[in-house]
């Protein structure tokens, strides 16, 4: 079986690496996999109630997963890239860069 070039894996809530089915397979199809995390402002904008849907403390412990996140697919030898972009531009712009 021959390996295609590159996988791009998207991370939204599950920041896992260990059990993470989807990660484990692009290992194992492509030669190359790269780990991508956005930080999407709706999820730090004020809902149609005035209340944010990310408090400071949840705040903070996102940062410290995703941190973890790129820690973790750094020692698998997993490119990562972290970015503050809507998903929904990021991720297919990635998609057409990597083909």
């Amino acid at each position: 079986m021959q390996k295609n070039t590159t996988a791009i894996v998207w991370f939204t809530t599950n920041l896992r690496v260990r059990d993470n089915k989807i990660l484990r397979e692009a290992c194992l199809r492509y030669d190359r996999v790269i780990g991508v995390y956005c930080f999407d402002q709706k999820l730090f904008s004020k809902s149609q109630f005035g209340f944010r849907k990310i408090s400071k403390f949840r705040t903070k412990f996102l940062l410290e997963s995703v941190k973890d996140l790129a820690e973790n697919l750094k020692a698998l030898n997993i490119s990562s890239m972290v970015a503050h972009a809507k998903p929904d531009e990021f991720v297919p712009a990635m998609c057409k860069k990597y083909k």
